[in-house]
Formats: structure tokens, sequence, C-alpha cells
């Protein structure tokens, strides 16, 4: 599974565009991933010289013998 993150930064340590990826491989049936507390905040301006797309995206594989799923999902504004 992968958790995704894209849009710019608000964090006074951050400057400039966000673009983080991570890839989670959880074993069991059920599972809850929260984002990494690390990945700063984006901002939420859409309009003006500021203006971003900011989103979140996610991905999961499910393999049983030779066949697999691949659930892909994002939400962006």
């Amino acid at each position: 599974m992968r958790l995704n993150q894209t849009g710019v930064s608000v964090s006074v340590s951050v400057s400039g565009a966000v673009d983080k990826k991570k890839d989670y491989y959880p074993k069991g049936k059920t599972f809850d991933i929260p984002a990494p507390s690390e990945w700063p905040k984006v901002s939420a301006s859409t309009s003006g010289a500021g203006a971003a797309v900011i989103g979140s995206g996610q991905y999961t594989k499910i393999k049983r013998g030779s066949t697999s799923w691949q659930f892909d999902w994002s939400n962006n504004w």
C-alpha cells in the first residue's frame, strides 16, 4: 500500500513543493496506517498567486496465487 502527499509546504522548516510517498506492506486482513507525522503541512489555497493543487493518494495491491488486483484512489483539491 502506498500513501502519498502533494502540495506547497506551509511549514517553516520545509519550503516549496511537497511530494511525499511511503510504501507499507501490511500482513493482516485489516490495517490502520496514518500519514507519517514528519510530513509537512501543505497550503489549502486554491486561488491567486499561491494557488496549489493539494491531495493524497493511495493504492493497494492484493495478491492471491498468480492473480493480483490493484485498487487506486486519490483525493485532490
